[in-house]
């Protein structure tokens, strides 16, 4: 009984380890999108309808992708930090490469 408890306790662990992974990559991905559209078009108005796209596609509303936001904030700033920068590293590194094959 007692080697079931610590299995358990593991598979718990596990799992809850996994979502939060795949939350983080989530918006990771989303936010990343994000800033492609938003660094993409001078047009704020065509930026952010290309923007609640993306959100959509990802499975957000402005909203929850916001309260998303605020989440990683509140409970974890490093964490919300690290997401950040590297959205912002991939958004550069799509944007280079989208510059590299149109001049190609």
């Amino acid at each position: 009984m007692r080697h079931f408890f610590y299995i358990l306790i593991v598979i718990c662990f596990i799992s809850c380890s996994n979502k939060t992974y795949e939350q983080d990559q989530r918006f990771l991905k989303t936010y990343t999108e994000v800033l492609v559209q938003r660094f993409k078009s001078n047009d704020t108005s065509i930026a952010n309808r290309k923007i609640d796209t993306v959100l959509l596609n990802n499975g957000f509303s402005q909203e929850s992708f916001k309260q998303e936001f605020f989440r990683y904030m509140s409970q974890d700033p490093k964490i919300l930090r690290t997401l950040i920068d590297s959205a912002n590293v991939r958004a550069k590194v799509i944007l280079q490469n989208d510059t590299t094959s149109i001049s190609h």
